[in-house]
């Protein structure tokens, strides 16, 4: 039953926002959601790059990474999300796509250590991006 309460208040709360005047929605929004909203785009005008575009940054992870565990013979890639907020840096890590547990941490260290970014832009102002990494346990 409590489901079913859940989904009606849901409900109400929608078309109660919906009857809202264009002028009030963003009181009513104010209310109901905290006061730091925070954006995240995905597609952008323009977006994020390494200083140097991507032969620079292939470089930078090529010359940072470290194969973490001899012992493991496992090949592959791991897949990483980030965000590159307005100032150019690399927040909330994420491993999308694990390998093993040793390679997501390298995956992870090597974008915990890379410099600054030039931000992403829309309509002309810096903006949040999120962004899909994959870096590649190959042996040669």
């Amino acid at each position: 039953m409590r489901d079913k309460k859940d989904l009606k208040t849901i409900i109400c709360l929608i078309v109660f926002i919906m009857l809202c005047s264009v002028n009030n929605y963003s009181q009513v929004i104010d209310t109901i959601l905290p006061k730091e909203k925070v954006l995240l785009y995905v597609y952008v005008d323009k977006l994020p790059s390494f200083f140097g575009g991507a032969k620079k940054l292939r470089s930078f992870v090529k010359n940072n990474l470290k194969w973490p565990n001899q012992d493991i013979d496992i090949q592959g890639a791991v897949l990483l999300s980030f965000i590159i907020d307005k100032s150019g840096n690399i927040k909330n890590i994420q491993i999308e796509k694990s390998l093993h547990v040793s390679f997501d941490r390298e995956a992870k260290r090597v974008f915990e250590m890379m410099p600054k970014w030039k931000p992403g832009e829309l309509n002309g102002e810096k903006i949040d991006v999120k962004m899909y990494f994959p870096i590649d346990f190959a042996l040669k």
